[in-house]
């Protein structure tokens, strides 16, 4: 009896260490390590439309060092942004979603202050199938130009404008997604390359330094997106902002006051010479509207152009000649439209 006791005893304990080493072997087999790359070298290489006619005069502008996005684009870090006295920087978001469509990885966000073709992570994730998502944006610390809200959820993960209705030079945009299998023994490599969501709009203003009451010049719109689904699968992938019919929302305002050494001495009380900018427009089909306000008689009508589809990574241009109020051009960026 004694022996038999004594058998089943050491028989339950192999048992029991068997059973706890599994349990543990699972775990350990069940995490995996991913190497994540996400390439950068769509990110702005788009936007390299050339003003062949005009030359930027650097005593008076003090904003860009370039007429050319490409350039200013390439040269990112040297930049401070204003207000803020931070340098520009990329920032870099990676994200897994699970087949239920939840976020399992948190820490995001890289952010790198110096050009390279690509980023390199990696990621603790569970095996099984997820959506995987790569954003790249500019960013400067305090002053982030895209907010990722709602992100725990991919029905419900955007990117949301950081008030305010215009975007900069610096509000571009890259996104890619792609579904993957984690497991235990896949390679577990993953590589992605963002293209372009939305188009850069260079503006360009001509001979309003003719009528010395103006004190701002505007391009508005009443079909301004302000959010961008991060699910692929979601049916509407821009939110418009509700404006209420107004057509006076701005997307590019060129105020007098605010801006007094970029493009004229600090005691003008008038626009100076020419000149120009950069806007980012989201939406997938715009409609959009020109206006100046004078010191006395207020704004201009409004001069309505008509709708024009947006294609994404391309580079717009409007150009407005005062002496031509009524035909300002908006289309695809070349050489010949201008007076």
């Amino acid at each position: 009896m004694k022996p038999l006791v004594c058998f089943f005893t050491i028989l339950f304990f192999i048992l029991l260490s068997s059973c706890g080493n599994e349990d543990i072997d699972i775990i350990d087999e069940r995490i995996c390590s991913v190497d994540v790359t996400v390439n950068l070298t769509d990110f702005f290489s788009c936007y390299n439309f050339v003003d062949t006619k005009h030359h930027l005069d650097l005593e008076k502008n003090k904003r860009f060092k370039s007429l050319n996005a490409a350039d200013i684009y390439e040269s990112f870090s040297s930049f401070y942004v204003s207000g803020s006295g931070n340098r520009v920087t990329i920032e870099v978001r990676v994200l897994f979603y699970n087949d239920s469509g939840q976020l399992v990885n948190k820490n995001e966000s890289v952010f790198i202050s110096d050009y390279s073709d690509r980023v390199n992570q990696t990621i603790k994730l569970p095996t099984g199938r997820y959506t995987a998502i790569a954003i790249l944006t500019f960013d400067d610390a305090d002053n982030r130009h895209w907010l990722l809200n709602d992100k725990e959820n991919l029905s419900t993960a955007c990117l949301a404008t950081n008030g305010g209705s215009g975007g900069s030079i610096w509000s571009i945009m890259s996104y890619a997604s792609q579904e993957v299998v984690i497991g235990e023994k896949n390679e577990n490599k993953v590589q992605m390359t963002p293209a372009p969501v939305g188009a850069l709009c260079y503006v360009y203003y001509q001979n309003f330094q003719e009528n010395k009451r103006i004190a701002s010049i505007r391009v508005c719109s009443d079909t301004i997106a302000q959010r961008f689904m991060l699910d692929p699968n979601s049916q509407n992938r821009y939110i418009i902002k509700d404006t209420g019919g107004s057509k006076f929302n701005w997307l590019n305002n060129m105020l007098l006051e605010s801006t007094p050494k970029l493009y004229f001495d600090g005691t003008a009380t008038y626009f100076q010479d020419d000149f120009f900018d950069y806007f980012y427009i989201l939406a997938p089909r715009c409609n959009l509207y020109f206006s100046y306000y004078q010191n006395g008689p207020g704004r201009s009508e409004p001069i309505e152009l008509p709708a024009c589809d947006i294609e994404n990574g391309r580079t717009y241009m409007i150009y407005w000649d005062y002496n031509h109020l009524d035909n300002p051009y908006f289309g695809l960026a070349d050489n010949d439209h201008w007076y």
